[in-house]
């Protein structure tokens, strides 16, 4: 497993609230979460082991997730605002639908009462499946891993987020400035 995708995994597990604290989500084609335990290293341990079957059923994730939120009564404003998926971006089709992955995610929210989070497909693996265009409001889209990127997915204004919006922020800092 990438070293990537396990540190931001740790990370981002870390500061989730609520249900979902120190939670990660495996992929595979049976996603379960995982519930991360013990220190620094033990927790590596855990998401290195866990059932990665090199699949991604997008579908079953996101029934996980709302599997989750309902049989722990969440309330609406405590759900994640923002889902990131640390992925190849290699999904498994979306059997039963003629939909993208982001009409999926939204379908799937409102069938269970709640609203739709943003999501970051953010790409780990340069794969080029891209899961939604470039102005999909609610959406954003990266790919490798770097300080700015993180800090502009993480510090991203959720009124205007859409791939191109996080990708100008990204480059808009001091550091690219000419």
């Amino acid at each position: 497993m990438p070293h990537v995708a396990v540190s931001l995994g740790l990370y981002l597990a870390d500061k989730n609230t609520g249900a979902f604290k120190d939670l990660f989500l495996t992929f595979s084609s049976r996603p379960t979460f995982q519930h991360l335990k013990g220190t620094l290293s033990q927790k590596i341990r855990q998401m290195e082991s866990s059932h990665w079957e090199m699949s991604t059923d997008l579908h079953k994730a996101f029934d996980e997730i709302l599997r989750v939120a309902v049989s722990n009564d969440v309330e609406a404003g405590d759900m994640p605002k923002v889902l990131l998926i640390l992925s190849d971006m290699q999904f498994n089709c979306c059997r039963g639908y003629d939909d993208s992955a982001i009409e999926m995610i939204r379908r799937k929210y409102e069938v269970a009462g709640y609203e739709a989070p943003s999501v970051v497909f953010w790409n780990l693996n340069a794969a080029d499946n891209v899961p939604v265009k470039f102005d999909e409001k609610g959406t954003a889209l990266v790919s490798g891993f770097s300080p700015s990127i993180m800090k502009s997915v993480l510090a991203a204004d959720m009124e205007g987020f859409t791939p191109e919006a996080i990708m100008k922020k990204a480059v808009s800092s001091e550091r690219y400035a000419l």
